[in-house]
């Protein structure tokens, strides 16, 4: 249990002092509308995190099924071709 913790807790403070919220807090924080924007911020902010993680989590569990053989999962192929294909469509 203390290894996932260990595994866990870096990621948490890599995502707590990401540079990108920091500034746009501050940017926030000067417009006339500071405390809506605000709230605005972090409720998006959370929920965003929460969908990433329960994405993960639920998705998570599927690369690790075996269809025999030494491969990997079929699910796992789907997905991964998918966030690919997804990532170059960004990248157009």
């Amino acid at each position: 249990m203390s290894n996932v913790i260990g595994t866990i807790l870096s990621h948490a403070v890599a995502v707590a002092i990401d540079p990108l919220p920091i500034a746009a807090v501050i940017l926030m924080l000067s417009t006339p509308k500071a405390t809506t924007n605000s709230v605005a911020f972090l409720g998006g902010w959370l929920l965003g995190l929460l969908v990433v993680g329960g994405a993960v989590l639920l998705l998570g569990g599927l690369g690790s099924v075996k269809t025999g053989g030494s491969g990997e999962s079929t699910i796992a192929g789907i997905i991964k071709l998918f966030f690919g294909l997804l990532l170059l469509l960004l990248a157009v």
